[in-house]
């Protein structure tokens, strides 16, 4: 299929030939028939992709600081590889559409094949001729809309949810600043309400749409028309609201707003404007100020967006979801007139001219790609599309599932350069990923079904880079089709996929696996190794790592798909405790810092008597290094400082590293590649995998029964 996508370090924008992205749970496949490109938030996007780098810095100062804080904490020379990667990638544009649904995922009841349907949010609705959108983000287009109306539904939910934040009631006067598509909409909206209504607007054209569309009163950005405006409207009252729909660095639309609005009047923020609250004024007259998120509530919260989960109308009657559906009401009743808001439709064919012509600022408000359908749903569409031609069959041919920033950066890079690998195909969700990575790379194919990988009897090796949760069911259908595999962390979340991996294993006699516990490969932590090998005696060790605070809405805070952060990451320094002590542990008891905190110690204990002591903190300064390793015995004591120094103590001091930070990646990549070539032992032996993953599940164990646990029931005698 055919998609509209943007270099966002280039800023180059082209239709691009990609996967339909895959059918997934609570969600449906929709065939797209008009998409509607926003003159104001796609332009801004477009603007922004063509700055230097130095201009993108300045327009998104919160990025700048994330990656001032990922300095500290991975280093430069990391922080710029994920920065570039970020940027250097395919970018998917659009946010509303309309079109016909194909394929119904699990968990969705309300929608069929063949219905009509409008859908929003970005990097679900796109300009592309298939989209992916979760159930949440989808409603029924009611009869009497056409299709080309409907596309226009998340501008009109946005506008919705602007004029619900306004609590206007029925003769309110409201003053719309900025007359986009949005500031439009509202009016409209507005005027249906029984509200009187005016529109402001620099652009004279715009001017006169409002007013053509049945606003009382509009104006350009001139201080004595508008006040002239609203007084003769309210007797010199002023206005009740004032919306801000507009886009602009300066403060002038936010005082104008302070000027046309009455006293204890509401100001209502919709758009992208600098407010700097002027403060006599705003105290005079005891305003109130009030932003409006998106579409609504459920905006940017994934369990209601991703996971299909509604709130009860009883506590939230306007969800994003439910103002959509409010909008298409009002067109079907003929309360919203669109013809004359958008009016330029485009072939989706000449989606690039388009584009250019709203760099140069034409194309009016905005702009609806209309797509090539035929009255026949197709039965099959196509997921893997050929990226390059193949090569001579290396020894080690790669099928990659899943390509998240980490496996881009950390994992892929290192498999390209071995030059006994073949890259034949990577496979992703998302059809824009898969062919970002595969060009990036060199693979072959790109698909959205990984199955494309596993049922490929010249993929010999798979690596597994999807979310925690899908580990242990991938690993499984790779370990059946007798291939190789390299996944990484964690080998599973729960007992049950533990104990279905060994099983698998036991039963198919392929025990050709790898989990990304990179750190035991890690230059330093040989260096530690090496110097503690001929000690008899019992190791004290001690792991101090400050992991920080997930960012809200992360995907590891959800414990249903991540396993959590002991599971999902404390299972690294298990590993590599046992590494550095040289057995699996027999015994865990672990205590948390609270209730629900990720702050946990936990104390391993090796048959051996050595003691490893695990202390994850969440709670401590970003300035802190993330991973302090201490190891002491035999009279000595070796410290790795966050992988880029080390020191061993002793008769005689030693000191290792130069600064760079090197946490294995490269080795263990390199380690299983040999394996692979050689048919050799896996560099890490299975029964060290299943003792590693079960402690982590003993590690909560102890924490909710508040006792040691035992460990070594999963892995049995393995070695």
């Amino acid at each position: 299929m055919r998609q509209v996508v943007q270099n966002y370090k280039t800023g180059e924008l082209r239709l691009e030939e990609v996967p339909v992205p895959a059918l997934k749970k609570g969600g449906v496949i929709v065939r797209t028939e008009f998409s509607l490109v926003s003159s104001g938030t796609e332009s801004t996007a477009v603007r922004q992709a063509a700055m230097s780098m130095v201009g993108k810095a300045k327009a998104r100062p919160e990025d700048v600081k994330k990656v001032l804080q990922n300095i500290k904490k991975q280093g430069l020379v990391a922080t710029y590889k994920a920065v570039m990667n970020r940027l250097d990638s395919l970018t998917p544009l659009g946010y509303s559409i309309s079109g016909t649904v194909i394929e119904v995922g699990e968990n969705v009841e309300e929608f069929r094949r063949g219905q009509r349907v409008a859908c929003g949010g970005a990097g679900y609705a796109n300009h592309a001729e298939y989209n992916f959108v979760p159930k949440n983000l989808v409603v029924p287009v009611p009869e009497g809309v056409g299709m080309d109306e409907a596309a226009c539904m998340t501008v009109g939910a946005v506008a919705m949810q602007g004029f619900r934040q306004s609590k206007l009631t029925l003769g309110d006067t409201v003053v719309v600043l900025g007359l986009g598509l949005v500031g439009q909409l509202y009016l409209q909206i507005a005027r249906a309400a029984g509200c009187r209504t005016v529109g402001i607007d620099l652009n004279e054209a715009r001017v006169k749409q409002a007013l053509g569309a049945g606003a009382d009163g509009a104006c350009g950005f001139d201080d004595m028309a508008a006040a002239s405006i609203v007084e003769d409207l309210t007797g010199g009252a002023g206005a009740d609201v004032v919306a801000l729909a507009v886009g602009a660095e300066s403060n002038e639309p936010f005082e104008l707003a302070v000027k046309l609005v009455r006293d204890r009047g509401r100001l209502v923020n919709i758009g992208k404007t600098k407010i700097d609250v002027p403060y006599l004024p705003f105290f005079k007259k005891d305003l109130e100020l009030v932003f409006s998120r998106s579409y609504g509530p459920g905006r940017y919260d994934p369990v209601y967006e991703e996971k299909g989960i509604d709130y009860p109308i009883g506590y939230v009657k306007w969800t994003e979801k439910r103002n959509m559906a409010a909008f298409l009401g009002l067109v079907a009743k003929k309360e919203i007139d669109l013809a004359s808001i958008v009016q330029n439709v485009v072939p989706f064919e000449r989606a690039e001219e388009a584009y250019d012509a709203l760099r140069k600022g034409e194309g009016g408000l905005g702009t609806l790609f209309k797509y090539m359908v035929s009255d026949v749903l197709p039965e099959k569409v196509l997921r893997t599309v050929e990226v390059k031609p193949a090569r001579e069959c290396s020894e080690i041919v790669i099928g990659c599932i899943g390509a998240g920033n980490y496996a881009k950066t950390k994992l892929l890079p290192f498999f390209k350069d071995n030059h006994a690998v073949r890259l034949k195909t990577v496979a992703t969700t998302s059809g824009t990923t898969a062919k970002n990575t595969a060009s990036r790379f060199a693979f072959e194919k790109a698909t959205t079904d990984c199955q494309c990988i596993l049922g490929d009897p010249q993929v010999n090796t798979v690596i597994i880079a999807t979310p925690h949760d899908s580990h242990a069911e991938l690993i499984c259908q790779a370990l059946e089709a007798d291939k190789a595999v390299f996944a990484e962390k964690p080998l599973a979340i729960s007992r049950e996929q533990l104990l279905r991996i060994r099983d698998t294993i036991d039963n198919t006699g392929n025990d050709r696996l790898q989990i990304g516990f990179n750190r035991r490969f890690a230059p330093l932590t040989l260096r530690i190794k090496e110097a503690f090998e001929n000690v008899s005696e019992p190791l004290n060790i001690v792991i101090r790592v400050s992991a920080g605070r997930l960012e809200p809405g992360s995907w590891l805070s959800d414990s249903d798909q991540s396993g959590g952060r002991i599971v999902g990451e404390c299972c690294h320094f298990v590993d590599l405790a046992s590494f550095l002590v040289g057995s699996e542990p027999i015994e865990v008891q672990a205590f948390r810092m609270g209730a629900t905190s990720d702050d946990v110690s936990m104390m391993l204990r090796y048959p051996n008597g050595s003691i490893a002591t695990i202390v994850y903190i969440t709670a401590g300064s970003w300035s802190v290094p993330k991973e302090y390793i201490e190891v002491h015995g035999a009279g000595q004591t070796g410290i790795i400082y966050d992988f880029k120094r080390a020191v061993i103590h002793g008769k005689k001091n030693k000191r290792f590293g130069n600064g760079s930070q090197d946490k294995g990646q490269k080795a263990e990549i390199e380690a299983f590649c040999n394996a692979v070539l050689s048919g050799g032992k896996m560099p890490i032996a299975i029964g060290s995998l299943l003792a590693t993953t079960e402690a982590t599940f003993k590690v909560l164990e102890s924490i909710a029964n508040k006792s040691a646990e035992t460990v070594g029931e999963c892995a049995g005698q393995r070695n």
